[in-house]
């Protein structure tokens, strides 16, 4: 755990940080005594927000690599699928699954393909580089005020795979082409761990109104195998594939926004 804060501190800029965790200040500020709350509510002016027995949420992500990583690759873009479960309607304690999908690379390439015959055709070969990473861990949210900042520890496995497709372009009418199979030129599984913080907000009122959920992941990941973008390299005549591997830490953080609804 400390050395999740340390890295924490030497890789997420403050400023990214601060966005999140700075909603419990706001709670704080803004929290009335209980009583005034439930007045208030009455009248409709102010709902506190109170945490469920389960949540689902989905998220666009923009991931930057840090470190070694970050010489290798810019960025990448991707989505996630989470899940909690709390310990019981209201505790501030759960436990989170987290899956997520980021391609930080893609390029295409077209290989003219049995030009001697009269249905003659190009293939358009598509590589794409990805990780999927699954991980699960505590959550603790902050209930009863107007935002929901939340932390998570999490541990888990990270995929990283680079793999290739095939179709067919400028086709005969009434010609059947032949497409190859797709290959994959890489893939290396990893052990992984990190923490994210963030905070939902609220979008309608009510007990369980659906949430702009808000929240900054970093995942760490050790000595990887991977490919980046223009280190697969096919001849056009032979079909022969060279590769450019690259060995480095794959640290990455990821800044993702979506919608978290609680489901009964």
């Amino acid at each position: 755990m400390l050395r999740l804060v340390r890295m924490l501190r030497r890789h997420v800029p403050p400023t990214v940080l601060a966005a999140p965790l700075v909603a419990p200040l706001a709670v704080l500020l803004v929290a009335r005594p209980a009583g005034a709350q439930s007045r208030e509510s009455e009248t409709g002016r102010f709902e506190p927000v109170r945490l469920p027995r389960y949540e689902i949420g989905l998220d666009a992500g923009y991931a930057r690599p840090r470190g070694a990583f970050a010489q290798n690759i810019r960025d990448g873009w991707g989505g996630s699928l989470h899940g909690v479960v709390y310990t019981s309607p209201g505790s501030p304690l759960g436990l989170r699954v987290d899956g997520q999908w980021i391609v930080y690379g893609n390029e295409s390439r077209i290989y003219p393909f049995a030009t001697y015959l009269p249905g003659g055709y190009r293939l358009r070969e598509t590589t794409s580089n990805n990780i999927f990473a699954l991980s699960i861990g505590p959550q603790f949210a902050i209930n009863g005020g107007p935002f929901r900042p939340y932390v998570n520890v999490h541990g888990g496995f990270s995929y990283f795979s680079t793999s290739s497709s095939f179709d067919a372009e400028d086709v005969t009418p009434g010609y059947s082409p032949y497409v190859p199979s797709g290959d994959t030129f890489s893939d290396d599984w990893k052990l992984s761990y990190g923490g994210t913080v963030g905070v939902a907000i609220p979008l309608t009122r009510g007990n369980r109104p659906p949430m702009l959920d808000f929240g900054v992941m970093y995942s760490v990941n050790g000595r990887t195998t991977y490919l980046t973008k223009g280190d697969v390299q096919r001849d056009p005549e032979s079909g022969a594939v060279t590769l450019n591997p690259r060995t480095s830490d794959a640290h990455y953080i990821t800044y993702r926004l979506g919608i978290a609804v609680a489901l009964p």
